[in-house]
């Protein structure tokens, strides 16, 4: 079973995308729902890791501080997009119907229990939590969507 490498590179940036700014959107409306900057989510995390900010009123919104957090925040969703668009290849050749509902159950995984844990519970005056989880659940079902729609034979009976 031979992969056709660009179409699964295209597919996985664009799906990495779809995540991505899905996330973003999710953010940026919760943020001005409590009368913030659009980009205070962003700004946060990348006050905490690469300014050492310990506190919420030391949290500055940036240009600086939005770029370097969007920029590992992007290149993750690429990451999982490539390993998305692979798994769903494999399971429209054919192969179990495991790999992508795996995929997105890891990925869900990672984001709910990881980074709320380890991120937003610490700093939940700051980030609601709720965000986080609609943001991260919001974003696994829109990407799910575009796989199953350019893969439609993942839904065919023989890669179940």
């Amino acid at each position: 079973m031979q992969l056709d490498t660009g179409k699964v590179v295209g597919q996985g940036v664009l799906f990495g995308l779809i995540g991505y700014a899905t996330v973003a959107v999710v953010f940026a409306i919760a943020n001005v729902i409590d009368g913030r900057s659009p980009f205070f989510t962003a700004a946060a995390p990348g006050s905490v890791f690469f300014d050492g900010a310990t506190d919420p009123e030391s949290i500055v919104v940036s240009m600086r501080t939005v770029a370097e957090f969007n920029g590992v925040h992007l290149l993750s969703f690429l990451a999982f997009g490539l390993i998305g668009a692979w798994l769903a290849m494999l399971a429209s050749k054919g192969a179990q119907r495991l790999y992508p509902t795996l995929f997105f159950w890891i990925f869900v995984a990672f984001h709910m229990i990881g980074a709320v844990q380890m991120f937003v519970f610490p700093m939940n005056s700051v980030i609601p939590a709720i965000a986080v989880w609609a943001g991260g659940i919001l974003a696994s079902l829109v990407m799910a969507g575009y796989l199953l729609r350019v893969n439609p034979r993942i839904m065919r009976k023989q890669a179940w």
